[in-house]
């Protein structure tokens, strides 16, 4: 008897990205007979897209999940897809006589199609070790020719697909070659991503080497980053970088910089951490400190952390008042987790009694949904608390845990110790089994950029030390490298600006990238003659954060009619403080923190609208009273 086997392709179209949100994934079905090549019946259908997981008795190949009938045998075939969880091809085999075709439901598509393909480009077409007998390998290249030439490709557009190829056969008696069908699955890929290119936004900070990176979760031009010579803000999108003043002695190594929504003002602020590793006259001193703002940076608190290198700094989101941190010095065999609660005390809740490991501890990450539940990577495995770190257990030992992304019902680490087995790996119990995502090496971090509609398939960005950064949406084996025009590989942080996920920003050995679409727009510095400027456009506004009034200062480029509004969070607006015809030139009013009926408004964030020919700038202005 001749041995059952599939024949699975994945081809690839390099075409143009699509940045369109995905909603569908479109498959065409083809049935073949086995001896003519003739198109029985072909099919076309869409299913909505929700990412599945494999069973036990399936095995995956690209995006797709099977389930074989043994060789020889007789049962039921069964094709999934991995972007959808829904069936997309189902047969039967019988021992005598001929199984039963079950979907797609016949008869679909009953005419072939032989003309308006779309411009596809094969990438490769793989043989080894799919077929038992060379004939059927010849046969298979015929029948794969004859699909290809008849399948409606043009349905799918521009979109990448990929097709399997599977020689079912529906009796395992002596009617074999008469019973039997060539199936060709086609489904457009929708792990698509949004061309772009890399900028450098970090030239004129004083020092290029980024331990971290952060952007604001609302305003994608407030970033953040931590070097060895400073915490630096910039809430232009990088043309220009402010020292942040979280203490008198600032301009420190800092490590850490974390942040989360208040969940306590009804307005877009974060909480900030910073934590620093400083040195003293002795080389193996290794101090260390951690600073908090409940108001985005207007008011800095130190928290008194023991004095001890910072490495990491995980924040409950439900409660940013407690948060985790990760304190190291090899050279006096110093190391500690450590919990703030309420109030500025740190209690010390590692090393775990009759430990005598020196463990750095390279990330935290508090659950979003869970804040019970917490995991702390070290470069020796990752420990992990489901009942708001009482009690720990340990896993993926020796691993030298890198990140950890919480992520629907899944948790993700990655792996960086130098190792053949590193990578991604992924847990879907909460740490208790784990199984590898991905294989890669020299992995710094992942992040899991979730697009508003949580329906659409997620980005899992990437970096790494050799290859920069490289992005999938949701497969692991669609990985795009984006790094063409970064030209600092080494990555050592990411972020990206929560409400468009194809924002990445990476910090780097030498600088900080943003990636983004292309622009021609070239944005003037403020310093620039008013007569370069096309468009008008806001300058900071001095103080901010401010308590009782700020001085807001823009520039119009011609005359031209302005509008100046005022609007909180919510869209509502506050006050309008200009509406009247302008002359070229600068220009600067105060807000003195009221509404338009003249009653003082509520601390808070908010936006600063400016209106000019069609043209709209925003900016953001805390209000603290």
């Amino acid at each position: 008897m001749k041995k059952q086997i599939v024949f699975l392709q994945l081809i690839f179209m390099w075409a143009n990205f699509s940045f369109a949100d995905i909603g569908s994934v479109d498959f065409i079905v083809m049935r073949m007979d086995y001896q003519t090549y003739q198109v029985k019946y072909l099919y076309y259908f869409s299913q909505p897209y929700d990412i599945a997981l494999a069973d036990s008795t399936e095995y995956s190949y690209h995006d797709l999940y099977f389930r074989l009938i043994p060789a020889g045998d007789f049962g039921e075939t069964s094709v999934r897809s991995r972007t959808t969880g829904q069936l997309v091809y189902k047969a039967t085999t019988i021992w005598d006589g001929t199984g039963e075709h079950i979907f797609p439901p016949t008869p679909g598509m009953n005419e072939p199609h032989g003309s308006g393909h779309s411009e596809a480009v094969l990438k490769f077409l793989d043989f080894d070790e799919y077929f038992w007998e060379e004939g059927d390998a010849t046969r298979a290249l015929t029948a794969w020719n004859e699909a290809l030439q008849n399948a409606p490709l043009s349905l799918f557009g521009e979109s990448e697909y990929g097709a399997l190829v599977y020689l079912h056969y529906f009796s395992v008696g002596a009617a074999d070659p008469t019973t039997a069908e060539w199936i060709t699955i086609f489904y457009r890929i929708v792990d698509e991503i949004v061309p772009g290119e890399w900028k450098n936004i970090g030239a004129t900070l004083p020092d290029q080497y980024i331990n971290d990176v952060h952007v604001h979760f609302a305003f994608e031009d407030s970033i953040y980053t931590a070097t060895r010579q400073g915490a630096f803000f910039s809430e232009n999108g990088g043309h220009s970088w402010e020292l942040v003043g979280f203490a008198n002695d600032c301009d420190v190594n800092v490590t850490v910089v974390e942040a989360v929504a208040n969940p306590w003002v009804d307005c877009l602020c974060e909480v900030l951490y910073i934590g620093t590793e400083e040195y003293t006259m002795i080389p193996e001193d290794r101090k260390g400190r951690i600073y908090r703002s409940m108001y985005e940076g207007a008011v800095w608190e130190n928290t008194n952390f023991p004095d001890t290198a910072v490495t990491a700094i995980g924040i409950n989101p439900q409660n940013p008042k407690t948060a985790y941190a990760g304190a190291y010095n090899p050279f006096y065999a110093q190391w500690g987790l450590y919990k703030i609660v309420e109030g500025l005390k740190w209690e010390k809740i590692m090393p775990l009694p009759f430990e005598e490991r020196l463990f750095r501890i390279n990330c935290i990450e508090v659950s979003q949904t869970d804040s019970n539940i917490v995991f702390v990577g070290t470069d020796q495995g990752l420990y992990m608390s489901l009942d708001n770190a009482l009690t720990w257990n340990y896993n993926l030992g020796p691993f030298n845990i890198s990140s950890i992304q919480f992520f629907k019902k899944k948790v993700f680490v990655t792996t960086n110790g130098n190792t053949r087995s590193d990578g991604i790996y992924v847990s879907y119990d909460l740490g208790e089994t784990w199984q590898i995502y991905t294989y890669w090496l020299f992995c710094t971090e992942m992040i899991a950029g979730q697009r508003l509609n949580p329906v659409q398939p997620a980005y899992f960005i990437l970096g790494d030390t050799l290859k920069g950064v490289s992005v999938t949406r949701e497969s692991p084996y669609n990985w795009q490298n984006i790094s063409e025009t970064l030209p600092v590989k080494q990555v050592t942080s990411l972020a990206y600006f929560f409400q468009r996920p194809t924002s990445i920003f990476a910090g780097t050995v030498n600088g900080v990238y943003k990636y983004g679409q292309v622009h021609t727009e070239v944005i003037p510095h403020y310093d620039e003659k008013i007569t370069q400027l096309k468009k008008a456009h806001l300058i900071k506004n001095y103080p901010n954060p401010f308590n009782a009034s700020t001085i807001i200062q823009y520039q119009i480029p011609k005359f031209s009619f302005v509008r100046m509004k005022i609007f909180n969070t919510l869209g509502q607006e506050i006050k309008c403080l200009v509406e009247t015809q302008k002359e070229t030139g600068s220009y600067s009013i105060k807000w003195d923190g009221k509404d338009k009926l003249g009653n003082n408004v509520v601390s808070g964030i908010y936006l600063v609208r400016l209106e000019s020919e069609a043209f709209v700038d925003m900016k953001k202005t805390l209000l603290i009273r």
